[in-house]
Order: structure tokens, then C-alpha cells, then sequence
């Protein structure tokens, strides 16, 4: 592209092309696009070239489809612990979970809310000290089985108690020490494989991002999940959920916390006590005047552009005219 003067941004991986060329995995090098893109036309682009879509058949898999394959069986453990002998764990709230590409922001938010850390959590929608199992639950019987998959309550209290109970731990291996090349029954059968596929689609129906394959942000994911929560929790009030003193306790009031800001005029030298709204994320506010860019993060002028277009723009008929003269 660079090579080229700039001139011809597009690429096309070949064996994606089908007759359906919306499945083909484009991408362009243009300063105010550098991603992958939809060609409307690629159909007649490839025509040109001598490349008929009619009756092609992919061959490789898209980058994306690529992306998600490395996530879902990357094995991190031989970069942070390799050469090192585990002692491998089992048991109650020591349930792993598996990857179901790019949802390792999944995996580590909800492992640290329902893995049984938070008493409160536990008692709601794990094993708790209710005797729950993962076959008998509060939220399984209150839900109609055609509406469970989509209920969060119902998926939360699911996931919560395989978490807690440990039924879908595996046995500890006949040694204890256990090298980081070995491969254990544990890691490898399915049965011990937990993959929470339908509490991700539950909670991340209703969200842009968090429903597709990307990786996304932790700390966002876990202001979604309790609003997720805390909308279900109030529509259930006094019918799945029960109150204490007519109050419901949100599952999000457990991290909630407020601030106070403290102004001192410049005149008077007075000063003035401010409660801010609750919160759940402490942010560190740095002031935008005393932010100074890096060399290596400025942009050309002509590259100010923040949106990234969704579809490739077409040129018109008179600017491929002018081109190909």
C-alpha cells in the first residue's frame, strides 16, 4: 500500500470469497478507515479483475473466525507459569471457566462476583446457605422453561451455583504436583468444562458490543452486568425476590459508594461540601490542561476523523474515469 504511493487502499483474502461477497473478509489501509470494511460493489470489483463470484467456496477461515480460535485455545499458562509445577485445586468455588473466544472480560467479572467471594451474591444466586443445588434454585421455578433462556435471573442463579457448588469440578490427578506440559482429564473432558454461552447471550442481548465476539473492556462489562441485574432485581420485587423491611437490596449497592467534593472559594477563602451521585467505579480525573500528547500519538490533520465508516464509500463514475486515465 505504502509502496503504491497510497493509491490502492483495498485487500480481499481470496479463499473468503462466496457468492454471498458480504461474508468476504475485506480490509483497507486508508488513513480514515485502517480496518476491516464492507465493499457494497466487490462483486463488480472482482469482475473487472477476471474473478467470478458465482460458485466459489471458501476455503480459509476470515480473520475474525481466526481471532476467536486463538483466544478459545490459547494456552497462557506457557507464558506466565512455564517451567513451573502446580498444585492443581478443586472443590467448591475453584470452578474454571471456559473461553468462548474473546470472553476472557466475561470470565474474570463474573468468577469474581459469583465464584463465591461475595457472600451476598452466594446467598442470592449461588449454592449460598439456602441449600440451593444446580438443579433446584428459587429462579428456576419462578420462570416459564420457554422464557428461561433469556432470563437473567434465571441464568445468573444457574451460572452462580456451578460456580459454587463445585459438581463440575474435576478430581484432583493422582499427583499433586502436576507439570505444565501435562494434560489433565480435568482440562480435556468436556463434562468438566463449564462454558457460559447462555448467560453471555442473556445479558448481552440488548448491548452493541458486548453481543459480538470482540473483546471488550472489563470494567464497562461490569457496569452492564449490574444494570442488567439491578433492572431484572426491581421487576422481580416481592415475586421472585424477597424484601426486608419493604426494601430491596440491589445486587449493585454492594460496590456502591459516594464522594464529596470540596470547593474553596478564591475570594473569601470559604468552602463548600458537595455529595456526588453513587458510584461503582472510582475514576481518576486528570485535568485535560495538564494532558500532553506524545510525539508518537499525533495524527495528521487529514486523519482527525474519530468514526469508522461502516461500509467502503464508493467513488463515483467520473472520479473512476478521471482514475484510469
Amino acid at each position: 500500500f505504502l509502496e503504491t504511493g497510497s493509491v490502492h487502499p483495498l485487500v480481499v483474502k481470496l479463499g473468503t470469497i462466496t457468492s454471498d461477497v458480504e461474508t468476504a473478509d475485506c480490509y483497507s489501509y486508508a488513513k480514515d478507515e485502517d480496518g476491516p470494511v464492507t465493499i457494497p460493489n466487490l462483486a463488480e470489483l472482482l469482475m473487472k479483475r477476471g474473478i467470478k463470484v458465482a460458485g466459489l467456496k471458501k476455503t480459509v477461515k476470515s480473520t475474525a473466525e481466526l481471532e476467536v480460535e486463538l483466544n478459545a485455545n490459547y494456552a497462557f499458562d506457557a507464558i506466565t507459569e512455564s517451567g513451573s509445577n502446580l498444585v492443581p485445586v478443586t472443590g467448591p468455588g475453584l470452578q474454571g471457566l471456559q473461553n468462548l473466544g474473546n470472553s476472557c472480560y466475561i470470565n474474570s467479572v463474573v468468577q469474581t462476583l459469583f465464584g463465591g467471594t461475595i457472600p451476598e451474591l452466594s446467598q442470592r444466586y449461588g449454592i449460598g446457605a439456602n441449600k440451593n443445588t444446580v438443579h433446584s434454585h428459587p429462579f428456576f421455578n419462578t420462570v416459564a422453561p420457554k422464557n428461561a433462556i433469556d432470563d437473567v435471573l434465571c441464568q445468573t442463579a444457574k451460572l452462580g451455583c456451578a460456580l459454587t457448588s463445585g459438581d463440575f469440578c474435576g478430581p484432583l490427578p493422582d499427583s499433586i504436583l502436576v507439570a505444565d506440559d501435562s494434560k489433565s482429564s480435568s482440562t480435556t473432558d468436556p463434562k468438566y468444562r463449564l462454558a457460559p454461552r447462555f448467560f453471555k447471550n442473556a445479558i448481552a442481548k440488548s448491548h452493541v458490543d458486548f453481543c459480538t465476539g470482540q473483546q471488550q473492556d472489563a470494567a464497562q462489562y461490569l457496569q452492564h452486568l449490574l444494570e442488567m441485574l439491578d433492572r431484572a432485581e426491581l421487576s422481580s420485587r416481592g415475586k421472585r425476590l424477597a424484601t426486608t423491611n419493604d426494601e430491596l437490596q440491589l445486587s449493585s449497592r454492594l460496590f456502591a459508594f459516594q464522594t464529596t467534593s470540596r470547593i474553596t472559594c478564591s475570594a473569601d477563602n470559604k468552602v463548600k461540601y458537595t455529595d456526588g451521585a453513587p458510584e461503582i467505579m472510582l475514576s481518576l480525573r486528570i485535568p485535560m490542561e495538564l494532558a500532553s500528547p506524545s510525539p508518537a500519538s499525533e495524527v495528521p490533520a487529514e486523519s482527525t476523523s474519530t468514526s469508522t465508516p461502516d461500509q467502503k464509500r464508493q467513488k463515483s463514475d467520473d472520479n473512476a474515469t478521471e482514475k484510469d486515465k
